[in-house]
């Protein structure tokens, strides 16, 4: 390996290192902004929505208690919010890797494609593998 080669690597390296770095930290704060937004907004829109339906536990309340009823429908709500977040956040680090990449690779578009896909799946399945790590008591007390 020549000189020149070793130099080219070390530069590829700072500036990939440098673009995750930064696409992580902005891809993190967009996550939570847009995802708690999402979460938010949901939260609205399902108390409205009760209102309209006009609830009745003691007709379903052999369906639905109310601790299943929140534990769905803020496990629902965590899943798309995460979802939201989690593309607008991979898009974020997508964008940063694909300046780093565009230089070294034919079609690195894809590349940002592929960040914004990956974290929009893990979201709820992140969500799922906590709540399976958790006992009864800790999830009850989660959403209070």
């Amino acid at each position: 390996m020549t000189k020149r080669q070793r130099v080219v690597r070390l530069r590829f390296w700072q500036q990939w290192v440098l673009a995750n770095a930064v696409g992580v930290a902005v891809g993190l704060l967009v996550l939570f902004v847009v995802g708690g937004d999402v979460n938010d907004n949901l939260r609205y829109a399902a108390v409205d929505l009760e209102r309209y339906v006009k609830w009745d536990p003691e007709r379903y309340s052999h369906v639905f208690s109310e601790p299943i009823r929140n534990l769905l429908t803020q496990t629902v709500r965590y899943a798309i919010g995460g979802s939201v977040g989690g593309a607008f956040g991979g898009a974020v680090l997508g964008f940063a890797q694909w300046l780093v990449l565009r230089r070294q690779i034919d079609r690195a578009g894809w590349w940002i494609l592929a960040t914004i896909v990956l974290p929009t799946l893990q979201a709820p399945y992140s969500l799922c593998e906590t709540f399976s790590s958790m006992n009864r008591r800790e999830t009850e007390t989660f959403f209070q």
